[in-house]
């Protein structure tokens, strides 16, 4: 197992994010453990607000800058897939119709009407095959799909599988690297990988939010001020998020791109 210093900064423990190197048979493997959670924030001392954060959705992203020499091997990329299968199912339906033929002679009396009456009885079953196509989709408790951004890096979509908030992780982490590089050459310069976790604003879930005065006493707000409480978590977030240097958008934007947390995975 090759050494690796992990250094990390984020906002708030909703979701947990490490990273690590290990050495594989033609190269070196690159492990990330992202981990999601509801979270408590704020409420320390001098905060304004306190409130519950959960993500929706979020992406990992894998950032390898050209200046640090490493060589990433494309087949070696967990690519993800939301797994889809077809169902294939019959069923039957039988149907039974019926007739009645007769054939008589003109001209005999009802006697030997009846006596020579020839009647016919028809039977006939059917059976219908119905066939049923309908699709299913295997999921974990979390859904992965991998893609390669505009930019270049490759990112890994995480989506709660029953459509609500993110909780746990997307896969197996000490089986399932995201990627292996080519082993660099010795050298006394530091090389480094970088993971982000990013989401939109649309993925936070704000809940239970409190309002903290001056004084430090919760003030609970109702009705209109909703909205009062909402600006509050949000600007939060987004002093915290400047205080650490990431990637901040304009939270009152639903599709802004928002970086969480990251982490530096030594080489």
């Amino acid at each position: 197992m090759t050494s690796a210093t992990n250094l990390t900064r984020a906002i708030a423990d909703v979701v947990s994010l490490d990273g690590w190197v290990e050495e594989g048979e033609q190269g070196l493997q690159i492990h990330a453990d992202v981990v999601f959670r509801t979270a408590s924030v704020g409420g320390n001392k001098g905060d304004a607000v306190r409130f519950r954060l959960s993500l929706f959705r979020a992406e990992l992203v894998s950032i390898i800058r050209s200046t640090e020499g490493l060589k990433l091997k494309p087949s070696s990329i967990a690519r993800d897939r939301v797994k889809r299968t077809i169902a294939i199912s019959n069923s039957s339906e039988s149907g039974r119709t019926s007739s009645r033929g007769f054939q008589g002679g003109l001209g005999l009396s009802p006697v030997n009407l009846i006596a020579r009456l020839r009647g016919t009885y028809h039977n006939d079953r059917t059976r219908t095959n119905i066939t049923t196509l309908s699709e299913s989709t295997e999921l974990d408790n979390i859904a992965v799909q991998h893609r390669k951004g505009s930019d270049g890096n490759h990112r890994w979509e995480l989506v709660s599988a029953d459509g609500k908030i993110l909780n746990g992780s997307g896969w197996d982490s000490s089986k399932a690297p995201r990627f292996e590089i080519e082993k660099p050459l010795a050298s006394q310069l530091d090389r480094c990988i970088l993971f982000q976790v990013r989401c939109l604003r649309e993925d936070m879930c704000f809940k239970d939010i409190t309002l903290i005065p001056n004084k430090g006493a919760p003030v609970e707000l109702s009705g209109p001020s909703n909205r009062n409480k909402l600006a509050a978590a949000e600007a939060y977030i987004k002093t915290k998020l400047v205080e650490h240097g990431l990637l901040a958008g304009d939270l009152d934007n639903p599709f802004a791109e928002i970086c969480l947390l990251e982490t530096i995975v030594e080489v």
